[in-house]
């Protein structure tokens, strides 16, 4: 390519710098809220830009992917939080 020419794919975007969550609140269930939301707030501009063939697709040796992750993040969330029983036959 000519030096005068620029690559024609778009510039990454930047991350801004994680501050971390509030660690005090005005109380014990305020705290934990407060640094849930930041943990999900945290992960969803991880992955906000990635395409979706990508989020499929297996990062790691053992499988799995962004989505997967996703999946288990909230179905975690729901087991702990909801009370909500983990089916293990449907990955639940």
């Amino acid at each position: 390519m000519p030096a005068t020419e620029r690559p024609t794919s778009p510039r990454p975007r930047r991350r801004r710098k994680d501050t971390g969550p509030a660690w005090t609140a005005p109380g014990e269930q305020a705290t934990l809220v407060s640094f849930l939301d930041y943990l999900r707030d945290s992960i969803a501009g991880k992955v906000a830009d990635v395409p979706e063939p990508q989020v499929r697709t297996a990062g790691v040796p053992s499988g799995t992917s962004l989505l997967g992750l996703i999946k288990h993040l909230g179905h975690v969330e729901r087991f702990y939080f909801l009370g909500e029983p983990i089916d293990g036959s449907t990955g639940r």
